[in-house]
């Protein structure tokens, strides 16, 4: 996985996220911005180190949009 790529899909997570948010479509507003929280602190430099933390965190305590657990999950599973 290269910077470049890496970025964009954290973006358009972060973007993704952010939609759910301000169109009130989610159940859970504190568990969207725990999964912002943590793509915050996610950069390319700490990827390795942090890698797993998004999907441990999402199926162990959060609940988000299914479809956007998937992404994330595949986002977590990519990380090289």
């Amino acid at each position: 996985m290269n910077k470049d790529y890496f970025d964009k899909r954290k973006q358009e997570l972060i973007d993704k996220l952010n939609f759910y948010i301000v169109n009130n479509q989610i159940n859970e507003k504190e568990d969207y911005e725990i999964m912002l929280r943590i793509l915050d602190e996610l950069s390319f430099s700490n990827r390795l180190i942090k890698k797993g933390l998004i999907a441990f965190t999402i199926v162990d305590s959060l609940t988000v949009n299914q479809d956007l657990e998937s992404e994330l999950i595949i986002f977590d599973d990519s990380i090289s």
